[in-house]
């Protein structure tokens, strides 16, 4: 099985593929998975990567790169708004501030319908928080983003730092039953865990699921107050602050 680096040196690499995971779930809103096309060009049709399916969409994502200072670097998202798609998200939830965009980069050869399937195959995923809204000109939405760790002004190596949230990925209810495919957090796949809970940790309908991703209202919800959690979040963070 050729790996990401072994096929980035081929003559022929086929085509470049960016992918988008825009997460909502802190929002109680249904999580968007796009796919950008070469050069920007927006791709044509859906693709699915790792069980995920990632629909065409007009979106972009520029400035990733590292300046000579070692900053970290504030690049720019930016979505078409033609079809008002995230106008009423934008208003509910204070223009989405906080919502987390995960980047994955790979080639086409390692989709699900490629020659060479494997979701391992793809460049480091860049992941980033919506920091701010930049534009908003009823055409298109752009956001500043800003690394996780910046916005909580934490410096450590390894993973992102975010205070209040937990970066698993959650199972996914398809209308008949849950989907593991992609996830990462082990709700559900233990014994006596078929209860679902909505984003204020109340108990719900499975369709009425929602991962708030939050220590108290999802973690200690789901596992108990006193069980060993599986929380990815960092809440000691809060003591120790950037000023």
């Amino acid at each position: 099985m050729t790996t990401i680096i072994q096929h980035s040196q081929q003559s022929e690499l086929g085509e470049y593929v960016k992918l988008y995971h825009l997460d909502l779930s802190a929002f109680g809103e249904t999580d968007f998975y796009f796919i950008e096309g070469p050069e920007g060009g927006g791709a044509s049709h859906a693709v699915t990567f790792g069980g995920q399916v990632y629909s065409p969409f007009d979106i972009s994502a520029t400035g990733f790169e590292m300046d000579g200072e070692g900053k970290l670097p504030r690049p720019t998202l930016t979505v078409s708004n033609v079809s008002n798609i995230f106008t009423p998200l934008l208003v509910a939830h204070k223009d989405l501030k906080g919502a987390v965009l995960t980047r994955m980069r790979t080639f086409s050869k390692f989709l699900d319908t490629g020659s060479d399937p494997d979701t391992d195959a793809r460049f480091a995923d860049d992941i980033f928080i919506l920091n701010k809204k930049i534009k908003d000109d009823g055409e298109v939405v752009q956001w500043e983003l800003a690394a996780a760790m910046d916005v909580e002004g934490a410096v450590l190596p390894g993973r992102q730092i975010v205070r209040d949230y937990c970066d698993h990925t959650t199972r996914q209810w398809n209308g008949s039953a849950f989907v593991y495919t992609n996830a990462t957090c082990p709700w559900g796949t233990g014994v006596g865990q078929t209860q679902a809970y909505d984003k204020e940790g109340n108990t719900c309908a499975a369709a009425d699921e929602v991962f708030s991703k939050r220590l108290d209202t999802c973690c200690r919800v789901r596992f108990g107050q006193n069980a060993e959690l599986p929380y990815r979040g960092w809440p000691g963070v809060a003591r120790i602050r950037a000023r």
